[in-house]
């Protein structure tokens, strides 16, 4: 696939994708992540990588690239910021007209960035979104994630409501997902401090789609981006997922919400979502911390004026109780009278 049919008023200088590449400790799956990368057909991209003081060597590796592809910028942190607040500040340094994200031990087929960038011009998109295939390292089976076919608002609806409720079926990551860049300074959207919050990428997300039905989906026979299953266990960890962050990241969703009128699909996802992350969190905290911490706990978030305010619409709004039968499972559901009651 050639991209020279695409006529474009950008500087000839400026890069059609920006890809940002947080990297901490990436281990020698960092190798095929880059070369995956700089061996794109789409010879019109920046590869910003944000060294978050990685301690493997990492930094050298992505050092020893650069000096090799000129358009591998490096960015280093002067502390370890995670990778929310890494990505921002690839974002920041981006010049490219759309951005894409890649985590440092993944990689993504030759014709990704291409395939992506033509769909978003076809189109006049401003996201563009495409599938993954998961591949667990421990027994070598893939997984794969296909998103709808639909385009425009109708699969902008059905990917917001995936993150609003933190449905397992689309799944609510950005490393499958091309962004305009415009669209994300027009609206400020940034990424969440992961010291302070949890899943990042689902909140900005939920922010992001706010903001357009200008979504489409990029039609591949092979899945574009591969996501390595088992090579870390961080969203295992108690200070990745626990209530404070859970806390901490209703408080904010809900703070971007109050300017935003919600229909009563967005309000009900939303609702649900809280109830899966909670509940998520109460499991983590009974594991980590025993029942009395786990209780403790809970009992902070059903104080918490925003999740008290995100879960009304399942006990206030005509047929709420119905939709809560309906998607939550009965210990999902208890769980949510117990925090909101």
């Amino acid at each position: 696939m050639s991209n020279q049919s695409i006529s474009s008023t950008m500087s000839p200088d400026r890069p059609k994708v920006s890809i940002v590449l947080p990297v901490y400790n990436a281990g020698h799956y960092l190798h095929k992540c880059l070369q995956s990368l700089i061996g794109q057909s789409l010879k019109e991209i920046e590869i910003i990588v944000v060294l978050d003081c990685p301690t493997d060597g990492s930094d050298r590796t992505a050092k020893e690239y650069a000096l090799q592809d000129r358009r591998i910028r490096i960015i280093e942190n002067e502390k370890n910021l995670r990778v929310g607040l890494s990505r921002n500040k690839g974002i920041e340094a981006a010049t490219g007209e759309y951005i894409g994200f890649c985590d440092h031990d993944d990689y993504v087929t030759p014709d990704m960035f291409e395939r992506m960038y033509l769909t978003a011009k076809e189109h006049e998109a401003d996201i563009v979104v495409c599938d993954v295939d998961y591949i667990n390292l421990s027994n070598g089976h893939i997984r794969s994630l296909h998103l709808p076919c639909d385009s425009g608002k109708a699969l902008k609806e059905k990917l917001h409501h995936a993150v609003l409720s933190v449905s397992p079926l689309f799944g609510s990551t950005v490393w499958n997902v091309l962004l305009k860049k415009e669209l994300l300074n027009q609206h400020d959207l940034r990424f969440g401090d992961n010291t302070i919050i949890t899943s990042d990428d689902s909140l900005f997300l939920s922010k992001v789609f706010f903001f357009t039905d200008k979504v489409f989906h990029c039609d591949t026979q092979e899945c574009p981006y591969k996501h390595h299953v088992g090579l870390s266990s961080t969203g295992l960890t108690y200070s990745w997922l626990n209530i404070p962050l859970i806390i901490n990241y209703t408080t904010d969703l809900w703070s971007f919400l109050k300017g935003t009128k919600l229909t009563r699909e967005q309000s009900l996802s939303i609702a649900e979502g809280r109830v899966r992350q909670l509940y998520t969190g109460f499991r983590k905290e009974l594991h980590f911390k025993g029942w009395i911490h786990a209780c403790r706990q809970t009992r902070q978030a059903a104080r918490n004026l925003s999740v008290h305010a995100m879960l009304r619409p399942l006990f206030s709004t005509p047929g709420g109780l119905k939709y809560a039968l309906r998607t939550l499972p009965p210990t999902k559901l208890l769980f949510a009278c117990f925090v909101y009651l």
